[in-house]
């Protein structure tokens, strides 16, 4: 009964407690950065703290898909604000590293962007917390120019099969289409590629 005394009814519990929790998360992460690292070692970090323990909590939960569902309607508004302020995190996190990147390349913005909104659909699809994390590591670590015959098990890391169309400046060129450019000039196959069971989807190195 004294709960109600402060807040007026469920919704405003759920709401104060989203809060509570993305603040204590935020500070948690901006205070524990300095202390990793590598670039890789901040992502895990803080998808660790934002993400995934989160998940194992709610998911321990008997009606976890009920409560998930009041959190959203109750505090909307200001669980956009706390994934618009993780999302300024992972840009300051990737700044070091796509500063160097040449003209027209991805922004860590623009980085930081497509990683938070694809940790969304990780969460919701993930059959577990170890489908999660893979997933999520699956998203930090990516190869390009590895052929998955080099990558048995790991072939979700090809960045080539997420990678969109784009310009590419490189030393003494513009490259207008990187994914023609691979496909047609950048990349072959040998003939023994021709029996393996990834060639059809296969760039080659």
């Amino acid at each position: 009964p004294a709960l109600y005394l402060v807040y007026p009814c469920k919704e405003e519990i759920f709401k104060a407690g989203v809060i509570m929790f993305m603040e204590d998360a935020l500070a948690e992460i901006e205070a524990g950065l300095s202390e990793r690292e590598t670039v890789r070692e901040k992502l895990e970090f803080a998808f660790d703290i934002w993400l995934i323990r989160p998940y194992e909590v709610i998911n321990q939960l008997p009606d976890a898909k009920d409560l998930l569902d009041n959190v959203h309607g109750a505090a909307g508004e200001e669980m956009l604000e706390g994934k618009a302020r993780f999302e300024q995190l992972l840009t300051n996190i990737l700044e070091p590293p796509t500063s160097r990147a040449p003209a027209g390349a991805m922004t860590a913005a623009q980085v930081a962007h497509l990683m938070a909104f694809s940790v969304i659909s990780f969460k919701e699809n993930a059959k577990d917390v170890d489908e999660l994390r893979s997933l999520i590591a699956g998203l930090i670590t990516m190869t390009e120019a590895i052929p998955p015959c080099f990558l048995p098990g790991r072939e979700r890391h090809i960045a080539e099969w997420i990678m969109p169309e784009t310009r590419v400046y490189d030393a003494n060129q513009v490259v207008e289409s990187y994914t023609e450019y691979r496909l047609t000039e950048g990349k072959a196959k040998g003939p023994q590629c021709a029996d393996c069971l990834w060639n059809p989807r296969c760039e080659g190195p």
